[in-house]
């Protein structure tokens, strides 16, 4: 695409460079891998290894919680070693524990291996985003990143399938043989084919001395710099809130259809399809129409359309009524994703980016919890149609903390350009 600069015509690079398809393909193969397996554990542990509902709970929940209480670690490490050879490490580490799924039986040993899945899994995810953020030019990142949230959505859609149709997935332990190696084989292409990041102009003479001396914060100095840092901490909040009402779809929704439904079950099945499906097909359509628009405007009216879509469901008495409800759902969804992922790589801390990203996808494990622990509890007090009415109010504040994230950023990016104005006057 051209664009003029005064009288000059700059043309701006394609997003889909080889570095930048290998990252989407690498984070591609990781979700198709993973929800080939992560959503037949429970079925896996209960007729394959025999283990009672508690046992089998305590293995499934512990991956989001290491997820959450240690995903920063990861980023952490990430910045610190490197984020490429963070990535491909906890790819290929993500591949042996899914080989030890196979081959192990005891409780414990399951225990380990899944809180060191999560882990991995929450270093691979803000691994990715970095990765990323990193390899394309700035008024990109959002579309980049929006690439990897479809990409996510297509893994989910065609993961489940394959593996239950050609695995023999919740009975048998070849899902997870074959998942393994998926993930060592992508975390050697990482490793081997995947290129520097773009360059930022070199630093001569003694600066370049200085930045070499300066040793990299230690992890509690590195904790304080993302407190201090505000665009992050009002994105955390927003994207916390954010998230406690999207889960509803997966904790409070199925619960109120099978108590409203005989078929509550199957009909739930196939809103996890329909969702899915708007996501699919309509995330490139609605990213290009609103590309040029306001970011707090789409962003804003995507995530209370998402929870007027839960309240129009909740109050409908019949099938059809939740259908419609949750397609308003999923064109919320699909409306805010790509404004979400713009604020969330422009609250990215520059010096600190797997981080930075760690940091609110631990936000994000939080608010899923969140939202599995509280909504369910409420289902006795509060029909559905109340329920999610109450629930509308998660999106009013997460609009609000959103709008606060947006002025922060603006702030810093002034900051930023009056700084570089001195710098080179």
């Amino acid at each position: 695409m051209a664009q003029l600069e005064g009288h000059v015509i700059r043309k701006t690079p394609s997003v889909l460079k080889p570095s930048v398809l290998l990252i989407l393909t690498a984070a591609f193969v990781t979700s198709l891998s993973t929800y080939m397996a992560q959503p037949f554990f429970i079925l896996y542990y209960h007729q394959a290894l025999h283990f009672s509902s508690l046992e089998a709970g305590v293995l499934i929940a512990i991956m989001p919680l290491c997820g959450a209480l240690f995903g920063v670690v990861g980023g952490y490490v990430s910045d610190f070693i490197g984020i490429r050879k963070a990535y491909a490490s906890a790819l290929l580490l993500s591949g042996f524990c899914m080989a030890g799924f196979a081959f192990f039986r005891s409780f414990f040993e399951l225990f380990i291996l899944s809180a060191v899945l999560g882990l991995c899994m929450a270093t691979t995810r803000s691994g990715a985003q970095a990765l990323l953020k990193g390899r394309v030019a700035e008024e990109q990142a959002g579309t980049a990143q929006t690439y990897l949230y479809w990409l996510n959505n297509l893994s989910i859609i065609v993961g489940p399938p394959v593996a239950a149709l050609l695995l023999g997935a919740g009975a048998k332990a070849n899902v997870f043989v074959v998942s393994s190696i998926l993930m060592v084989v992508m975390s050697l292409c990482v490793l081997l084919l995947l290129d520097s990041p773009l360059k930022t102009q070199k630093p001569s003479g003694s600066e370049a001395s200085a930045t070499k001396n300066v040793r990299p914060p230690s992890f509690l100095q590195s904790m304080s710099m993302l407190q201090a840092n505000r665009r992050l901490r009002w994105t955390f909040f927003a994207l916390f809130f954010y998230i406690m009402l999207e889960a509803q779809l997966t904790s409070t929704v199925p619960l109120y259809m099978s108590e409203k439904f005989t078929e509550g079950s199957k009909f739930y099945g196939f809103i996890n399809t329909e969702v899915a499906a708007i996501a699919l097909f309509l995330t490139p359509i609605l990213a290009r129409i609103t590309k040029k628009k306001s970011v707090l405007g789409v962003l804003s009216t995507g995530i209370l359309v998402l929870g007027i879509g839960l309240v129009v469901a909740g109050f409908s008495g019949s099938v059809i009524g939740w259908y419609i409800g949750i397609c308003f759902y999923g064109l919320g969804e699909v409306t805010a994703m790509p404004k979400i992922n713009e604020v969330m790589v422009d609250a990215v801390d520059k010096e600190q980016p797997a981080t930075s990203f760690a940091a609110l996808n631990t936000s994000l494990f939080l608010g899923m919890f969140a939202g599995y622990a509280i909504g369910p509890s409420l289902i006795a007090q509060m029909s559905s149609g109340w329920l999610y009415t109450g629930a509308l109010a998660l999106a009013v504040l997460s609009v609000i903390c959103f709008i606060n994230a947006r002025r922060a950023i603006v702030v810093s990016q002034s900051v930023s350009l009056e700084v570089e104005g001195h710098s080179n006057v």
